[in-house]
């Protein structure tokens, strides 16, 4: 059995990590929504998961201000911030529910791109 459609988090966006710091923050503004995950495509069925407090935090590293030439930046530019959040996807028909979540729990952020 696959892994049932009510146990899917539908509180996300898609973007690629060409994908300006601008363009994430308004279309995570635009979901009116506090907490919605940041799914970066990486390509070749790999996709880092994060949300837009992760990415506020690696551009503080740079400058505890935030200045507005940072959001011209390309996620992919943020140093450190996709590899270590990147995962390969799981595909929803291929993986029984029970099974997804025993695999979130041993993830290091327990997210997994379905």
């Amino acid at each position: 059995m696959p892994i049932a459609t009510s146990e899917l988090n539908r509180d996300f966006i898609v973007v690629d990590e060409w994908t300006i710091v601008r363009q994430v923050r308004d279309q995570v503004a635009a979901t009116g929504k506090d907490f919605v995950y940041i799914i970066v495509s990486l390509g070749r069925g790999r996709y880092a998961v994060l949300w837009l407090g992760d990415l506020i935090l690696a551009l503080q590293k740079y400058s505890e201000t935030l200045l507005p030439e940072m959001l011209d930046a390309a996620l992919g530019d943020t140093s450190d911030l996709l590899a270590p959040r990147a995962t390969d996807a799981v595909e929803q028909a291929d993986m029984e529910t029970r099974e997804a979540k025993r695999l979130v729990l041993h993830t290091k952020f327990e997210v997994a791109t379905v």
